[in-house]
């Protein structure tokens, strides 16, 4: 690593080259470094956004916080809390931390089919400092880049198919967004917009919210898979690229849909926020929310066979990591087929798949408990 560096220094290697040469060095060298065993399967999982050192695990009737520096076998041994929670009948469905601090995060509880709450908790006295009556959450994001608002975008059986912004500083529903055609099943704030929201339908749609307005007049973009955006050359450089897009005919009365097979499972922004990525059931793709055109698309080919239901997916600069039974395959923002796969350490489907963008670290969770941390050494090259 520091032998690159020290050629672009010395001018042998120019700055587009290092960066595809650490990109290289990056997918190559993943290894599982850390594994803890939590026995049971987990419903979400949380890494902190200020030092990515904390852990949240969400069980059913509990949750637990993990502190990733140490490397044990036993979960136990860096396990810094198990909270139970009552009724017996709640499962955590959705946990999230509070942007840049680990002093509060929020947990989504159902407590019984259709019936459920969003509670914010203090990290230090592992107390409930609030419940809002939500209904079922079935998906919950916060804003990492907000200085002027404190709102959480929640999807709930309560709302139906609306979304509800939640005013932390007022402990309620401040206002509600309607526009989605069916419930919603995930949402993600920009990256560098404060009042960008990305929402995902049971129905396969995908569309963008501005949450300074309210009710369909917040609908921005309303993503469409018919109407694609050919791609020649580098699109993340600009090196050689050039662009044309067509529109394919559509039935009529068509309702624009952006996953025609079935639910959005998962959104994730691009680094930079231009670029969204959408995952359904058999594919995933990627929008230019500018344009709201397709970009690219795949339907998941893993050794000969499809991603599981509902992939477990994560985003690191502009690297993926998709779940596919036991495997993880690696593919870039713009490619359909993936680049590389990683050692298979599981010994069931993986359920779960978090990164860290502050320690680079990636964490995937199969469906016995097992939790592995994921490295990628870049030292000695």
């Amino acid at each position: 690593m520091f032998s690159s560096i020290l050629a672009r220094e010395a001018g042998a290697l120019d700055s587009y080259e290092l960066e595809n040469w650490v990109r290289l060095k990056r997918v190559n060298g993943w290894r599982a470094r850390k594994r803890y065993n939590t026995v049971k399967e987990p419903q979400c999982l949380a890494v902190d956004s200020s030092d990515g050192r904390f852990l949240l695990l969400g069980f059913r009737q509990e949750f637990s916080i993990i502190d990733a520096t140490s490397n044990p076998r036993d979960v136990s041994m860096s396990q810094i809390c198990q909270q139970h929670l009552s009724p017996r009948t709640c499962i955590v469905l959705d946990a999230l931390w509070y942007p840049g601090d680990f002093a509060l995060f929020l947990l989504g509880v159902s407590r019984q089919p259709g019936e459920g709450d969003v509670q914010i908790w203090d990290t230090d006295r592992l107390q409930c400092e609030s419940r809002i009556a939500t209904g079922e959450v079935s998906a919950m994001s916060m804003s990492m880049c907000s200085s002027s608002h404190e709102l959480v975008a929640i999807g709930s059986a309560g709302f139906g198919n609306s979304i509800g912004l939640l005013d932390l500083n007022a402990g309620a529903v401040a206002q509600k967004l309607d526009g989605q055609n069916g419930p919603v099943k995930s949402l993600a704030f920009s990256p560098e917009d404060e009042h960008l929201l990305a929402a995902g339908g049971a129905d396969g749609s995908v569309q963008l919210w501005d949450v300074r307005k309210a009710g369909r007049a917040a609908c921005v973009q309303t993503f469409d898979s018919s109407k694609r955006e050919a791609v020649i050359g580098d699109v993340v450089t600009g090196y050689g690229s050039k662009r044309r897009s067509w529109k394919r005919k559509r039935k009529p009365y068509r309702q624009p849909s952006a996953h025609a097979d079935g639910a959005v499972s998962k959104l994730l922004f691009a680094p930079g926020g231009r670029y969204l990525l959408s995952v359904g059931v058999h594919a995933m793709y990627t929008w230019d929310i500018l344009s709201g055109l397709c970009v690219s698309h795949s339907t998941f080919p893993v050794r000969n066979r499809h991603f599981a239901l509902n992939a477990a997916v994560s985003m690191d600069q502009d690297l993926i990591y998709v779940s596919g039974g036991m495997d993880v395959g690696i593919f870039e923002l713009f490619e359909s087929l993936p680049t590389r796969y990683f050692e298979r350490q599981h010994f069931a489907s993986i359920a779960l798949l978090e990164s860290s963008p502050i320690t680079e670290e990636l964490y995937s969770v199969d469906r016995e408990g097992e939790l592995i941390g994921w490295t990628s050494n870049l030292e000695g090259s």
